[in-house]
């Protein structure tokens, strides 16, 4: 799927028309799917309130209003300007829609107490006062409905894009739209995976609209990879596989206050895939680490009492072995050993590399020291660790994830995964992939230090970076996923969704090409293609 910002958005539209598909037939196509959504949220008999601004988004609305009153729904029109204010379009089908039982209510008569009241008569709200084009910032008679429908219990569900975000950044120049559901036409925009907005779009639907597969542009470059693109991935073991072949990962972590990084990122690599994980610990650690693996190789480095990392550990770690992937920082400690580790390492190890949590602290002001590169190195920040590489905030970083991931990666020269809801993966060549997958209860301990070792098995198997970081970030959220399906999402542990990844694998590498679909479908399912019909 294709993520598109607010001018790309428009320019599909007018490229759609521009081949012969007139832009009634685009509203129409739009009408029913949002009718259709709608029809599924209700029962017959309920009250379903529309909230309509005068361009195309109200369009859309209005075009379903008229199917929902057809299917026994109580529809209101909810104009926020006088009907004759419409554009054309918009005018025609409100129209249409009152001429099939809608009533119509203008708000510019109304106060407050009486449009409070008509909002909690509805069972379910649908905005479609702005659309993907919308500047930032809303009039007061737009924001006056946003907010008071933001109060009502009633089921909120967007046209698109809630009202009051921006499409292309994320941003809320005030308020918007609280939305239960949102139904994106046709497309994803940024504005739905970028937070703040990301925060206020819901469960996220996605309609299919006929939009003519020649007025996608080839130099889209933002996209979300669905299960079957990347079990393309996920080559099958040969029949007379050994454990070398399938990737030596030696992971370089832990600390006397960190121990429980070190087996986290062992187990991801493990259950990735790994042939051989050895996992090099401070010495003061190694015997509670050892106790905690059975399958992982440990070695302790450093001297005898030795609490963390420094150059020295490093060069006692890779002499000792010969990897495939080295995975550096996850538990290290912000300690002054870990820069001249770090410098140590970037020295003598010249094969594919995963640099993760202390690692990247490490790094601070030397990112141009992976330029020169000629095996793939993956940057996993989350916004924090991100806002220092960048030598800027945590809350600039989160303002514009875009931007922040696109420069790590152009600094580096290597892929930057910066974590989050929707991760964002870069390549250094402006390349952008989003993560579909996980969920709020990943919001734990453990969870980066998991996905570091499920990375190093993927390079260590020969997997390009920009693929695996692709893959890793899918099955990792994907397991998480799966789980909070059958329990809910409180009290997940990075240590299960570990345990759950050869389920998840599997099921990628038999995930299927999406048949043709006609129904408003959730963005999980059309990751996975379950919920195609032909």
């Amino acid at each position: 799927m294709i993520v598109l910002s607010a001018q790309e958005a428009a320019r599909l539209d007018r490229q759609a028309q521009s081949l012969g598909v007139p832009e009634a037939a685009l509203v129409e196509a739009a009408g029913f799917q949002l009718a259709c959504r709608v029809a599924a949220l209700t029962k017959r008999k309920a009250s379903v309130g529309v909230l309509c601004g005068k361009g195309n988004n109200a369009a859309d609305a209005l075009a379903a209003a008229r199917y929902l009153a057809a299917w026994d729904r109580a529809i209101t029109l909810v104009l926020a300007q006088p009907q004759e204010g419409l554009e054309p379009l918009a005018a025609g089908l409100c129209r249409a829609a009152v001429a099939s039982g809608a009533q119509c209510v203008e708000t510019e008569a109304l106060d407050e107490g009486d449009i409070d009241a008509l909002f909690e008569a509805q069972d379910l709200l649908v905005d479609a006062l702005l659309g993907s084009g919308a500047r930032p910032g809303l009039r007061p008679s737009y924001r006056r409905l946003v907010e008071m429908a933001n109060r009502q219990r009633a089921i909120r569900l967007a046209v698109d894009l809630p009202t009051g975000i921006d499409a292309t950044t994320g941003q809320i120049a005030d308020t918007a739209f609280a939305a239960d559901s949102t139904l994106a036409m046709g497309t994803l925009k940024l504005g739905h995976l970028l937070p703040p907005g990301s925060d206020m779009t819901g469960e996220l639907w996605v309609a299919p609209i006929p939009f003519p597969r020649q007025a996608y542009a080839p130099s889209y470059l933002l996209q979300m990879p669905s299960a079957h693109q990347l079990a393309a991935y996920l080559h099958p073991y040969r029949r007379s596989a050994h454990k070398g072949e399938l990737g030596r990962v030696l992971i370089l972590a832990g600390s006397l206050r960190y121990s429980g990084a070190a087996v986290l990122a062992a187990q991801g690599a493990l259950r990735a895939g790994a042939g051989l994980v050895t996992v090099a610990v401070p010495t003061a650690i190694a015997a509670s680490v050892r106790a905690r693996l059975r399958e992982a190789m440990v070695l302790g480095v450093g001297g005898p009492r030795a609490e963390g990392f420094d150059a020295s550990a490093v060069t006692e770690a890779l002499a000792a072995l010969r990897p495939d992937v080295v995975a550096f920082g996850p538990g290290m400690g912000r300690t002054e050993g870990i820069r001249s580790a770090a410098e140590r390492l970037l020295e003598q190890w010249a094969g594919p590399l995963v640099i993760d949590a202390d690692g990247l602290v490490a790094l601070q002001g030397h990112l141009s020291q992976l330029q020169q590169r000629q095996a793939p190195a993956i940057l996993t920040p989350h916004p924090g660790e991100a806002a220092l590489l960048l030598e800027t905030t945590g809350e600039a970083v989160n303002r514009d994830r875009l931007q922040a991931a696109r420069t790590l990666a152009q600094q580096s020269g290597q892929v930057a995964l910066l974590k989050g809801a929707y991760t964002v993966i870069a390549a250094a060549d402006g390349r952008i992939r989003f993560n579909g997958t996980g969920n709020p209860g990943m919001a734990s301990g453990g969870m980066g230090d998991t996905l570091t070792g499920i990375l190093a098995t993927f390079l260590a198997q020969g997997m390009e970076g920009f693929a695996a970081a692709q893959v890793a970030a899918f099955a990792h959220g994907r397991s998480a996923d799966r789980i909070c399906a059958q329990r809910g999402e409180r009290g997940l542990l990075a240590s299960e969704v570990a345990d759950a990844l050869p389920d998840t694998l599997q099921e990628i590498a038999l995930a299927q090409p999406s048949e043709r679909w006609v129904e408003p479908t959730t963005l999980a399912d059309l990751l996975f293609s379950r919920a195609a019909k032909p």
